[in-house]
């Protein structure tokens, strides 16, 4: 439910923070008070348009934020799980706050719980959210896309629809896959030339895991021979063969350490150490030599491994960036090619299976047909009989169904052809006779914004149970009626509002005394400017405002005893 609502610099509303419960709620002032303002700062919460218009004068923006409520087994839930369906986090505390900002200049922001998101996915959460209905204002069952969604809830048909939904798709698998496989012989023969170059390619090629790098590594090697050899040449040279070298010099000292040693035994050790040297130096210079003598200087080699490098880098770039992929791109091509070669076999399976689905999703689909049909008979006449209670009983309202010829389609009834939407055969649209004799209309087209708000609250009134908006908000519902019709238009809210939050702005006491809260908007003159405000009444305060929504601007004592009558108090 809508728990609270905070509107900023919208319109005459400078500051204005209430909060709303369960039930019916009344909004009620004198004409020209800004009632239905409160209402269309919801509406632009809901993602409605905005202009730079409804920014109070002197400020740079204005702001609206609406805090919604959830319980864990009211209509909410379901509410809640198609929000998260937008791609929208809605956390698990039961609570979910819209905010929009509208700018002087520059471009609306909104959020949800805090997070930035688009007025397309604002306006999608708050169809979810709330409907209002009234002259000029959202309303969700003016649009003839939601009107088949609503006549299969009231007929209890949403798994139907469902099942029905699943066995399409289904069969449009099967035909999307078909489709692909019967491309055009042109088209499969150069992919299958294609496919067959690329395999090939790659089998001549060869590529092995890891190749690369130790290729890389050969090569830097074969690239630095001549180099490594002068230097390990040289390196023996000065250890072992030159005038002077070294391992002459450290033998001579060892030798001299050896006779020093037998001098004073104190010098073993160090003897020892520059034996271990010498032969170190020794063992050095022979591993040098044989390294020297190994290192091959083969410009045939080199040329081989960077050709080799060549071709690889040229096969990893076209395949994937790297042997793994190659590879991988080899296993997909090779099977792909399989799967062209069972084509044939594969399109025989494909086309058995559609012939098999078809005659079972066209039977059922014109089942459902029939089945909308005695739902749309029922809904049609249930909210006639709404209707006429709210005093408007020569009216015709009528579910019309309606199905699109497709020379091509499988689906067959009285000799025509039909097209197959994603949930059956039929489109619904409200239609509506106000007038006997004029014939029925699209109901957007036809209707008064106060007829419109007592078809809406019969429709409401059919759906209560079934409608999973959980808050709805009527405005001029009262249009146009009054005496015992009110009193029954008073009694539907009251009844919708035990399982749904009910809001309404209206004139009429025997609406307003229904309510469970009743709230007073008011408009007020301060420092040389206009305010609207608003707040709840207590007891006390109600009886006079019925009081004055009954007798006038004067209140007595007569009609605050009859205020008291039609909100039962006791005098």
């Amino acid at each position: 439910m809508l728990a609270a609502l905070q509107i900023r610099n919208f319109a005459l509303i400078e500051r204005l923070s209430v909060e709303f419960g369960p039930g019916l709620t009344v909004l009620t002032g004198e004409t020209g008070a800004g009632k239905s303002i409160i209402f269309g700062a919801l509406q632009l919460i809901l993602g409605g348009r905005a202009s730079a218009d409804i920014i109070r004068t002197g400020e740079k923006e204005a702001a609206v934020e609406a805090l919604f409520q959830f319980a864990a087994n009211g209509p909410g839930v379901e509410t809640t799980q198609r929000i998260r369906d937008l791609g929208v986090e809605t956390g698990d505390e039961g609570e979910m706050v819209l905010r929009r900002v509208i700018p002087a200049e520059g471009r609306n922001r909104c959020f949800i719980n805090g997070s930035s998101v688009t007025l397309t996915m604002l306006d999608s959460a708050g169809e979810f959210l709330v409907d209002i209905h009234g002259q000029h204002q959202h309303q969700r069952l003016l649009y003839p896309e939601n009107h088949l969604e609503t006549l299969d809830d009231f007929g209890e048909l949403r798994e139907r629809r469902k099942e029905m939904a699943g066995l399409i798709d289904g069969l449009r698998r099967l035909e999307a896959r078909q489709t692909e496989l019967s491309r055009s012989e042109a088209d499969q023969r150069d992919r299958i030339d294609l496919l067959r170059f690329q395999t090939r390619e790659i089998q001549e090629i060869n590529p092995l895991p890891g190749e690369d790098q130790a290729l890389e590594e050969e090569a830097a090697l074969l690239a630095t021979a001549e180099e490594r050899h002068i230097l390990a040449r040289g390196a023996h040279e000065e250890l072992y063969e030159s005038e002077g070298a070294l391992v002459d010099g450290l033998a001579a000292v060892s030798g001299r350490m050896d006779r020093l040693a037998e001098l004073d035994p104190a010098l073993r050790e160090t003897a020892e150490e520059f034996r271990s040297l010498t032969a170190q130096a020794e063992d050095a210079a022979r591993r040098l030599q044989r390294y020297a003598d190994a290192v091959d200087f083969d410009p045939d080699r080199q040329r081989t491994v960077e050709d080799r490098l060549d071709v690889i880098r040229t096969v990893k770039k076209k395949y994937g960036g790297s042997i793994e992929a190659v590879l991988a791109h080899q296993e997909r091509a090779a099977a792909e090619l399989e799967g062209i070669s069972g084509r044939d076999e594969a399109l025989e399976k494909i086309a058995r299976e559609i012939e098999a689905a078809r005659p079972r999703v066209a039977a059922e689909a014109l089942k459902f047909s029939d089945e909308r049909k005695k739902t749309a008979a029922r809904l049609g006449k249930a909210v006639e009989k709404e209707l006429s209670g709210l005093g408007m009983g020569k009216v015709r309202f009528v579910v019309a169904l309606r199905d699109e010829e497709n020379p091509d389609g499988f689906v067959e009834r009285n000799g025509r052809r039909l097209r197959l939407f994603d949930d059956g055969v039929d489109h619904a649209e409200f239609q509506f006779e106000p007038n006997v004799g004029e014939g029925v209309r699209p109901l957007a087209r036809i209707v008064s914004g106060g007829e419109l708000s007592r078809v809406m609250l019969a429709i409401k009134t059919v759906m209560a149970e079934r409608d999973r908006v959980p808050s709805l908000v009527f405005d001029e519902v009262d249009a146009g009626i009054g005496g015992a019709v009110a009193e029954v238009v008073g009694r539907k809210l009251k009844a919708i509002s035990r399982s749904h939050q009910v809001f309404c702005i209206t004139h009429l006491p025997q609406i307003a005394a229904l309510a469970d809260a009743h709230f007073r908007i008011a408009k007020q003159e301060s420092g040389k400017r206009t305010r609207t405000t608003i707040r709840p009444l207590g007891p006390e305060e109600r009886v006079d405002e019925i009081a004055r929504m009954s007798g006038g601007r004067k209140i007595t004592d007569a009609t605050r005893r009859h205020a008291r009558e039609m909100l039962g108090m006791k005098a």
